[in-house]
Formats: structure tokens, sequence, C-alpha cells
């Protein structure tokens, strides 16, 4: 068994800043449910021993028609180290990926909450783990 020290943090704020949602009108048209999403991650260190992660999960544009559902969500969140400790590049890492997997189902509970009602039924993206992100990941391409 891996013995990991936990990471004390606070959730300072995590917001939407986009929600964009269309959905296709065309009754006759047979859609797969399966949405295929990409994303986007910018992050930064700020010198409070926070960091913040803004994301961006979008329909991919290749296979955006096969869908019934268009989206391009935009969110953020900031997290602050409650404990006094060394800031590290690995405790970096560890905190963005906290900090963007909170997005990401943040995400995923909003494209469910927006499909729940729509002609073609509840749709939900894809889990994402976050495990090999870096703070230096731009994309999941």
């Amino acid at each position: 068994m891996t013995n990991r020290r936990q990471i004390n943090y606070t959730i300072d704020a995590y917001f939407f800043t986009k929600v964009l949602f269309e959905s296709h009108t065309h009754p006759n048209e047979k859609f797969d449910h399966n949405i295929d999403v990409k994303w986007n991650i910018e992050t930064s260190s700020l010198e409070d021993n926070s960091i913040f992660v803004a994301l961006n999960v979008k329909t991919d544009s290749e296979t955006c028609s096969k869908t019934p559902y268009n989206i391009d969500i935009d969110t953020s969140c900031k997290l602050t180290l409650k404990e006094e400790r060394e800031y590290s590049k690995e405790l970096e890492t560890a905190m963005v990926r906290n900090a963007a997997s909170i997005c990401y189902g943040a995400i995923r509970e909003r494209v469910l909450e927006l499909t729940s009602r729509s002609i073609w039924g509840s749709a939900i993206i894809p889990p994402n783990y976050f495990n090999g992100l870096t703070p230096n990941t731009e994309s999941d391409e």
C-alpha cells in the first residue's frame, strides 16, 4: 500500500464563466448519445500558496454532427494550501489535478442537468481522471 501524505487545502472558489449549450432540432435524425469532448486547461500558481485552474470542455468538432448536443463550457477553480508546507512541483501537480477534477465534475453535472429535459434525453460526458495532468499540460490532444 502506498503511503501518501494528505494535502490540506481549501476550495476558495469554483464557478462557471461560460455555458453554451445547443440541442439539434432534427427529430428524424439518428444520433450517437456518446458525447466526445475535448478539453483545454490553463493553470497559474499564485503567490499565496494557491493555484488557479481554468478548464474548457467542448464538443469534439470532428464528431459533433453525430451527437445531439453541442457544448462549450468554461469553469474555474482556486485552491489554497491550508498548512505551512514547502511548496513543491509535486504538491502543485496534485493541487492542479484536484482542481481540474472539481471543475470537470461540475461540468459533467451541468451537462446532465441541461440535457435532462431535452428532446434527445439525458446525456453525460465521459469521466476524466486527469492522472497524467501536470501544471504545464494545456489540452487532451
